[in-house]
């Protein structure tokens, strides 16, 4: 190629609406038979999920030898043919501004901006004082601009911004949670205001079941049966589905006028150890629960009875969407493995079903667009599965980078950790949340 052609070659960049488009511009001198026009532009689209697909175009791209070579930064990315004028790459795991450059096997080249979602920001959270085992602490805080949690802190009620990771004490210091342990703070089913707390005198027992308010002019509090500490929930004034130990089951707890509860035959021979309530409020999922062999029970909160069953030995994490239509559980299938359902949050009809690459410990459903993210851990440390609630197609997974995992402990005891994703529609952010010593959390930006 002459030093003419060389000369005569420059960059060019132009915005489409909702595209990148970079043209190469080339006198008709410089033409060589790998390109078979003269308007080898590229385009992309401009927002793209970290570690995910992206497409690019061009007229150049057409012929058998004409694969552009892809660089972000000193990282050579894998391409390959997506159709006559096409090609696709994974995008790396990063997030931000990424200049891609693009070179044509002529030896021509451009540069691409793309801006990708991923992992912002890793470290050490807020220091929460009540952590225990299995039991995870934090409840995501949904109706809040602030990015919010309620959790537990030396036997009070704290709002926990994830963001600056602050604590805002939420309830005055005489509620009566007076014993050792507090475990699950979880929102009331029906009474807006009050959150149960189960609580257990170590070593000497339980404690009352009580459902306190997150602030003095709330609802006026409940007390339950004495109970052992395992996690329980409100479904209404008098009325309690409380968990046990190991043997005791899912029961539900009825107030009686005379004073003193009666009790259901225990539903399940093992407790979960976490609930997810419809937004609706007709509906409960025991979470985090261990070895049914009948399937795990979804109750109805209105008949205080079992709406269906999931056909799922062990249930991990579930969300579901803003309406409460719509359920997403996560668990495990005893002749698939670890499973993500999407189900009739009425019925039960199973909408569809995908194997995880993971466990599947969290869930949660995006209110304000078409995704639902579960988190997982392998050897090389956590991730988040984005998938498209719709078909349950998996659209890309979310990996903290090799920066982002400094000071997170790879050897942990992860099934102790119990990771937890609070999800902040309005800033956009989702937060997956390690109740280790110390806290540790970790932010993605998401897709707008």
């Amino acid at each position: 190629m002459s030093a003419l052609c060389l000369g005569a070659r420059a960059d060019a960049v132009r915005t489409m609406t909702g595209l990148v488009a970079l043209a190469l511009v080339c006198a008709s001198a410089c033409k060589t038979d790998r390109i078979t026009t003269t308007d080898p532009s590229v385009t992309a689209v401009a927002e793209v999920w970290s570690g995910g697909g992206l497409m690019l175009s061009s007229p150049s791209f057409t012929g058998a030898d004409s694969t552009p070579i892809v660089m972000a930064g000193a990282e050579t990315l894998a391409v390959r043919r997506a159709g006559p004028d096409s090609v696709s790459l994974q995008m790396p795991d990063t997030d931000g501004l990424v200049t891609l450059a693009v070179g044509l096997r002529d030896g021509g080249r451009t540069l691409l901006q793309v801006r990708v979602h991923g992992v912002t920001a890793s470290g050490v959270g807020p220091a929460l004082t009540e952590r225990y085992g299995y039991e995870p602490q934090l409840y995501p805080w949904p109706g809040s601009a602030t990015s919010t949690a309620l959790a537990l802190d030396h036997g009070r009620l704290v709002l926990v911004d994830l963001a600056d990771n602050t604590i805002s004490v939420a309830l005055a210091p005489d509620t009566g949670l007076g014993c050792d342990r507090n475990f699950l703070p979880v929102p009331s089913v029906t009474t807006p205001g009050l959150i149960t707390v189960a609580q257990l005198r170590f070593p000497a027992g339980p404690c009352e079941l009580l459902a306190v308010p997150m602030a003095p002019s709330a609802a006026l509090p409940d007390t339950g049966p004495s109970y052992g500490g395992y996690p329980a929930i409100h479904l209404a004034r008098g009325k309690w589905l409380v968990g046990g130990h190991k043997g005791a089951g899912l029961v539900i707890y009825t107030g009686s006028p005379a004073g003193g509860f009666t009790a259901t035959p225990p539903i399940l021979t093992d407790p979960g150890f976490g609930f997810r309530i419809s937004p609706r409020g007709d509906r409960v999922v025991p979470t985090e629960y261990y070895w049914a062999p009948g399937g795990v029970p979804v109750f109805d909160v209105g008949s205080s009875g079992v709406a269906f069953s999931l056909g799922l030995q062990t249930t991990w994490g579930a969300a579901f969407t803003s309406g409460g239509d719509t359920l997403f559980v996560t668990g495990q299938d005893s002749a698939q493995g670890n499973v993500l359902l999407s189900l009739d949050a009425a019925s039960g009809v199973l909408f569809g079903r995908v194997l995880l690459q993971g466990t599947g410990y969290s869930a949660v459903a995006d209110p304000a667009r078409p995704w639902v993210y579960v988190a997982s851990l392998d050897a090389t440390g956590p991730y988040v599965d984005v998938f498209d609630r719709s078909s349950l197609t998996r659209v890309t997974t979310l990996r903290a980078s090799a920066s982002a995992l400094r000071g997170f402990d790879l050897n942990y005891d992860w099934e102790l950790l119990w990771p937890t994703l609070v999800l902040n529609a309005v800033t956009r952010r989702l937060y997956l949340v390690f109740m280790s010593v110390p806290t540790y959390v970790f932010q993605f930006d998401l897709m707008p």
